[in-house]
């Protein structure tokens, strides 16, 4: 496990040694009161824990309000963001080989979490989310800061002809390497998007942005094919 600290915001990268199969919590309440959450109460803090159902689509939820988090049962809305201003919510994203980005505002003191697998990403995820915090907190681009965690890289991340044909033209060049052009670099694809909307180059951080396809501490379905996921949690401080 890997954080990141500041002291308006906190991010937490798992890995395998704190993994979890996602399905075994499905409509739990409390998860910070069962393993492997409860360190993440008595460590940092954290009041409440939500995950969302991941379909990997540009839907999201947003949490503004205290009384949003007493019915918000673990896994059980459906999206692939959220959103939030209340300080000591953690919310996170389950993965394992898919993208996640975390979106920072400072200036409104506003955080978001993004699961970015290729369909979300070439569908425009992230920047659903940035909507989001626009339109709900007033934020601009420019104020945004990016983190991505543990994903695929395109060191081993071997992608087909299904993949390829969606990813935009102009960005093909640049994302797309090796053999045939076959091995995509989802965290580099979802900088461009980002970037074509205005978030600067050096917003964005890529020190967590291990490949868990070779890097054997991350669980990969397409390593293993496995039901376990990896942890990436985000919250105000």
């Amino acid at each position: 496990m890997k954080e990141y600290i500041e002291p308006a915001f906190q991010i937490i990268f798992g890995d395998a040694l704190t993994g979890f199969e996602p399905l075994i919590y499905k409509n739990k309440q409390s998860l910070l009161l069962q393993n492997p959450f409860t360190q993440l109460k008595c460590k940092n803090n954290i009041r409440d824990l939500l995950f969302l159902h991941q379909i990997h689509s540009t839907e999201g939820v947003t949490i503004s309000l205290e009384n949003e988090l007493l019915s918000f049962p673990a896994f059980f809305y459906s999206g692939d963001f959220l959103v939030t201003n209340l300080n000591l919510v953690g919310i996170a994203v389950a993965t394992a080989d898919c993208l996640p980005i975390i979106l920072y505002c400072s200036k409104k003191n506003v955080i978001g979490i993004v699961h970015a697998g290729w369909r979300g990403s070439v569908n425009g995820v992230a920047k659903a989310a940035l909507n989001v915090m626009k339109n709900s907190f007033g934020i601009h681009e420019e104020e945004i800061r990016v983190f991505f965690g543990p994903s695929a890289k395109s060191c081993c991340y071997q992608v087909g002809a299904e993949v390829i044909n969606k990813i935009p033209k102009e960005f093909k060049k640049d994302v797309l390497s090796g053999a045939d052009n076959r091995f995509l670099d989802l965290p580099y694809l979802n900088q461009l998007l980002l970037e074509k909307i205005g978030i600067a180059s050096q917003a964005f951080n890529y020190n967590y942005n291990d490949c868990t396809i070779c890097n054997l501490h991350y669980h990969s379905y397409r390593r293993e094919k496995t039901a376990n996921r990896h942890m990436t949690i985000a919250f105000l401080r």
